[in-house]
């Protein structure tokens, strides 16, 4: 191995292009290698596709909370947009739920209305729960359900305004009379839930 080594740098010395030879391959070789580690990074860049504007939430949001001034418009690869990202912002936007900091909003995080209009899902009602024990249980957007004389009047409702002393509880329509005819008679009990409601 040693006479081998020692032929070598003796060729290597008689005929020095050699040397430069074997420097240009392997300068070829390294030069081939980032050439195509680049190629690569293109090739990721490109499967992520073009960017397009979307609202992102600035802060964290819950159901009922004004969008305005909580958002903003970013450029972000067309990869991560779902189908259903904003890209119009109405005037009065309220979030209908919670929606985390740095997330894309979509069209079923808000409505176009304020107050607690905005958060009674189509073709239900919203009815007042009076003299509630304790409101401060109650947050807007929570999901419930509403009992009396011992049964359930309402299996699905969503929690649209709290007051000092009164919940405001959306209902399906089909449960709105007996709602109502509970909370009229001071009947009505507000649970909370923690599965969402569906919402037809």
């Amino acid at each position: 191995m040693m006479r081998l080594l020692a032929n070598v740098r003796m060729q290597l010395a008689r005929r020095p292009w050699v040397r430069w030879v074997f420097v240009a391959v392997l300068a070829l070789g390294v030069g081939g290698s980032v050439a195509s580690g680049l190629a690569g990074v293109r090739r990721e860049r490109d499967a992520w596709g073009r960017s397009t504007t979307v609202y992102v939430a600035t802060q964290d949001l819950v159901a009922g909370d004004p969008i305005g001034g909580a958002v903003e418009r970013r450029e972000v690869p067309e990869a991560i947009v779902p189908d259903s990202a904003l890209v119009a912002l109405p005037a009065g936007s309220t979030a209908t739920q919670r929606i985390g900091r740095g997330e894309i909003v979509t069209d079923g995080d808000i409505v176009d209305t304020t107050g607690p209009q905005a958060l009674i899902p189509t073709g239900w009602l919203a009815i007042d729960v009076t003299d509630v024990a304790n409101p401060t249980l109650f947050a807007v957007g929570d999901s419930a359900a509403v009992l009396a004389g011992g049964a359930s009047v309402a299996v699905a409702a969503v929690i649209v305004e709290v007051t000092a002393t009164d919940v405001v509880v959306a209902v399906p329509l089909a449960d709105a009379p007996t709602v109502a005819a509970a909370a009229n008679e001071r009947t009505a009990v507000i649970a909370l839930s923690a599965a969402a409601p569906e919402v037809p």
